[in-house]
């Protein structure tokens, strides 16, 4: 019996539908390292001195305080240090101080005051020599404009500061643009350009002997290997990670790792290793004290164990997993809890307290609508009582899953789909390497690009037929359980339309009648229509509502999405969602669960929400909302 856990970013991926995405924003753009020591001797130094001096240290100490999130002692000493730098007229004191002032703003999350005040830096540095100081003004604008998801811009302006830091020889700012750059291009599930600026940057910062920022650049370079289903070269990273992390001690980051190092095992399907490296990674989670995690790690061993048929040791971790997701108020947590426990005592044939947990765990994804585990839920009860000879109730159930199913199923053909591209293109990008090494020139790459794209159609096709047999398998099992109600006097039931395999959408616009001029109007219709009326608030938003609203059709939509946006459907409406909640969260008059924010903001479930929000932002919902109400409080 296989269980799909979708719940968490540190979760495993049981289908290899939905992919495992989390990066975070590791790489500080504040050069200063700050601490309490260093602040003291910052403070006694400023007591003694004056004039352009006097202005620098009043800079250093307002980037200290932006890095041990006091804020308002960062705010007091940036102004303090743009007002005497304007009586001095000293115009590198001048764009330094706008430039933390910017850094403030964009610390409590007021994005519209940071850029302005970026912007002001840049225009008091035209009137310096300081190279230096304009790329990391560029660094923090891109960051800025990545957290309001205008990626493009942040690309842009990434990409000037690494020419400012080729420029300069500077690896450290490259290093940082690099990374940058390869985290955007992650957001945007290009792997292959993600890929190859993660290894460059890489090169940088061995050469600077900065084991914590070459522990994440290494560490995002197996997220990527992971992504694209490299499992040897995930792993290989991954422990190369641990290493720098367990040198420098860095908790999160080993538990991390840890985490990452149970999920390529476990989907290699070498599950007794793959506990090992979850059990590390539960007992360092248990000292940070990170519940929700810890709920995460109890469902992934679970899984292994239940697949391992040791039912017992996967209902003791489900239901530590139920007491932790209670105690947190995540309500998902707890459906996931519910479902899990009923299916491991299907395999203790505990008949009775199985039926009362996936009932229950039934009840809640009803009401609560989540999609994903309602098909969780009545497939285990399915499969329940067909285990018991109950054909009649497990017909019900099924009937309902493949409802449930068809549902799901463009979605997933598109995900595969994006899957297969990825692949393909990691795997091109590892031939033009070995191409250039052997200094192989213009025949063998049409040789190499033939013989990929002749690999990528051949995958398009494996995809379409594992499809078609996975649905032919289910009627199949539909037929034979109609014979079984047919013994027992329940005749003439018929199941041809729960089994119309819907027509799958093309994908190619080869054809599109689609001009540039009516492709630029529709396309600002668009994004008027999604900002002025907020649809995406709705979770059942479909691209047919949308086609709709802008009277045209699905085929333009679709190109105009794919090629304006450079994402799916979903991608896009989770953009204006995320947006969104920043937004909510950002007020000071929110203080709303943050399990409750998914559905405000048009998210059926909150992993969804979750694992959005930590691909757009960098950081958990929660962690998001905590360093929010942070900085209210200090401003007060």
């Amino acid at each position: 019996m296989t269980l799909y856990n979708f719940k968490g970013s540190i979760s495993k991926n049981r289908t290899f539908t939905y992919k495992f995405f989390c990066l975070i924003l590791f790489f500080s753009t504040v050069v200063f390292t700050a601490s309490a020591s260093v602040q003291d001797s910052l403070q006694r130094l400023l007591r003694k001195s004056s004039g352009t001096t006097k202005v620098l240290l009043l800079v250093q100490l307002s980037a200290s305080y932006i890095e041990t999130k006091n804020n308002q002692e960062a705010f007091v000493h940036g102004r303090e240090a743009w007002q005497l730098a304007s009586q001095l007229h000293f115009n590198y004191g001048e764009a330094a101080s706008l430039n933390a002032l910017g850094c403030y703003f964009r610390g409590i999350n007021q994005n519209d005051s940071a850029i302005s005040y970026f912007q002001r830096a840049l225009i008091a540095e035209q009137n310096t020599d300081s190279l230096s100081l304009k790329g990391n003004i560029f660094i923090n604008l891109g960051i800025v404009y990545i957290r309001i998801s205008k990626y493009d811009i942040a690309l842009n302006y990434f990409q000037q500061a690494k020419a400012i830091g080729q420029q300069l020889k500077d690896n450290l700012l490259q290093a940082k643009a690099l990374n940058y750059c390869g985290q955007i291009y992650f957001f945007k599930s290009n792997y292959t350009n993600a890929l190859d600026d993660f290894l460059k940057a890489k090169r940088l910062v061995e050469s600077m002997h900065n084991q914590l920022m070459l522990a994440q650049t290494i560490y995002s370079i197996g997220i990527i290997y992971l992504n694209t289903s490299q499992y040897p070269l995930s792993l290989s990273y991954f422990n190369q990670a641990l290493s720098l992390y367990l040198a420098i001690d860095n908790k999160e980051g080993i538990g991390n790792c840890y985490s990452e190092m149970g999920n390529v095992l476990s989907d290699q399907k070498r599950y007794r290793e793959g506990n090992v490296y979850y059990f590390k990674a539960l007992n360092i989670f248990k000292k940070l004290g990170d519940k929700y995690y810890l709920s995460v790690l109890d469902n992934n061993l679970g899984d292994n164990y239940l697949i391992l048929k040791e039912y017992q040791s996967a209902k003791n971790l489900y239901e530590q997993s139920l007491q932790i997701s209670a105690a947190i108020q995540d309500e998902e947590g707890v459906i996931y809890a519910h479902i899990n426990i009923g299916n491991a005592y299907v395999g203790l044939h505990d008949w009775h307290a199985a039926q009362k947990h996936l009932e229950l765990g039934r009840k809640m994804a009803d009401n609560n609508k989540l999609l994903k585990l309602q098909r969780l839920a009545y497939e285990s009860i399915f499969k329940m009582n067909e285990s018991r000879g109950n054909y009649k109730a497990a017909l019900t159930a099924f009937k309902r899953f493949v409802q449930l199913n068809d549902s799901m199923v463009n979605e997933d053909v598109l995900n595969h789909l994006s899957e297969l591209q990825t692949k393909y293109e990691t795997e091109k990008k590892t031939h033009q390497i070995q191409v250039q090494q052997l200094s192989i020139r213009n025949q063998k790459h049409v040789l190499w690009a033939s013989v990929g794209f002749a690999i990528f159609l051949l995958c398009v096709l494996v995809v379409v037929i594992l499809l078609w047999r996975k649905r032919n398998v289910a009627y199949r099992k539909l037929v034979e359980l109609n014979r079984h109600i047919a013994e027992n006097e329940i005749k003439n039931l018929s199941l041809e339309s729960q089994n119309q395999i819907p027509k799958e959408e093309s994908a190619q616009y080869a054809s599109s009648q689609l001009n540039p001029e009516l492709k630029a109007q529709i396309a600002e219709r668009i994004n008027r229509y999604m900002i002025d009326q907020q649809p995406y608030l709705k979770f059942n938003f479909n691209l047919d509502d949308l086609t709709k609203a802008m009277e045209t059709n699905r085929t333009y939509l679709s190109q105009i999405i794919h090629e304006e946006y450079k994402c799916g459907f979903t991608r896009f409406v989770n953009d204006f969602r995320i947006r969104e909640a920043c937004r909510i969260m950002a007020n000071p008059q929110y203080d709303k669960a943050i399990k409750a924010l998914h559905e405000k903001v048009g998210f059926s479930s909150q992993s969804a929400f979750y694992d959005a929000f930590k691909i757009k932002t960098g950081t958990t919902p929660s962690f998001y909302y905590k360093q929010v109400r942070q900085s209210d409080e200090s401003s007060y």
